[in-house]
């Protein structure tokens, strides 16, 4: 059986992701490893792995902005992060 998120895995998998795209929380300049999926849109900002732990272990119901692309704010609970491969 495929789950929600073997079927993003197999979606994006084939995508081809520069080596050097850089975490967009804050001025953070580390490697991103994940791409963070707007709920309101088809926006997506990028992040490493301590900025995604640190919003996975957030409380769901505190609000963040996707200041370097749409402008929306959305619940943490809310954000789909993707690994990027």
């Amino acid at each position: 059986m495929t789950t929600a998120t073997d079927l993003d895995l197999e979606l994006i998998a084939h995508l081809d992701f520069p080596s050097d795209i850089h975490c967009d929380y804050g001025d953070c300049q580390v490697v991103a490893t994940h791409m963070a999926l707007c709920p309101k849109c088809p926006a997506h900002e990028y992040f490493c792995t301590p900025h995604v732990e640190k919003l996975r272990n957030a409380s769901p119901k505190l609000t963040g902005t996707f200041d370097k692309s749409c402008g929306h704010s959305v619940r943490n609970g809310d954000v789909k992060f993707l690994p990027l491969l």
